[in-house]
């Protein structure tokens, strides 16, 4: 027998360790692609509770301003709901440019809906 070999067998303490050392990494790798399969199987459960905290920081956050900074941002209070649930949509400019006109017609007042039309620049030059 090679030396090697024989100093290897007649020190069984350094084989045990190396024994428990390739043991502790195949449970390491094991415990890992395991943790992976669970997070991965997770995923679906998770997200909608990770958007649902999402939505109640933005709500916390958007509620704690006061009236006049939801103005600076474009919102007031009653906004912050659907702001939250993801359903605003800023219609005040397309309100204020489709808003209804008082026009003295004839012998009454009667509504006409207007809308305003930006000129095009190119064709003004």
């Amino acid at each position: 027998m090679n030396t090697d070999a024989l100093n290897e067998i007649r020190n069984p303490d350094r084989l045990l360790a190396e024994a428990r050392q390739m043991r502790a990494e195949v449970v390491a790798a094991f415990i890992k692609r395991a943790a992976a399969r669970i997070a991965a199987g997770l995923e679906p459960v998770m997200a909608p509770l990770r958007q649902w905290r999402q939505r109640a920081a933005l709500d916390m956050e958007l509620r704690s301003l006061s009236d006049h900074e939801l103005h600076d941002i474009g919102l007031v209070r009653s906004d912050i709901d659907r702001v939250v649930r993801g359903s605003y949509r800023d219609d005040r400019r397309a309100k204020a440019a489709s808003r209804p006109i008082l026009v003295r017609l004839a012998p009454g007042v009667r509504r006409i809906q207007a809308e305003v039309i930006k000129a095009d620049p190119k064709k003004a030059a």
